[in-house]
């Protein structure tokens, strides 16, 4: 997912260990319930501007976002 656009994408709940999102653009992508505690590459800006929600699982350099 490299350089993915992903805004505005559905991604409830995906199973995405081990997904690389090196400057993946996802300004409203929905990661509400998705596991990214094994995903690389992933910024606190691409998790600010997501959708997150309490049972998104964030990499542990991560906060969950606004």
């Amino acid at each position: 997912m490299q350089q993915t656009h992903l805004e505005y994408a559905s991604l409830m709940m995906a199973h995405l260990e081990g997904a690389f999102f090196l400057n993946a653009h996802m300004e409203g992508t929905h990661l509400e319930g998705t596991d990214l505690r094994r995903s690389k590459g992933l910024k606190q800006e691409q998790i600010d501007s997501a959708i997150t929600d309490e049972n998104t699982k964030l990499p542990d350099y991560l906060a969950e976002g606004p």
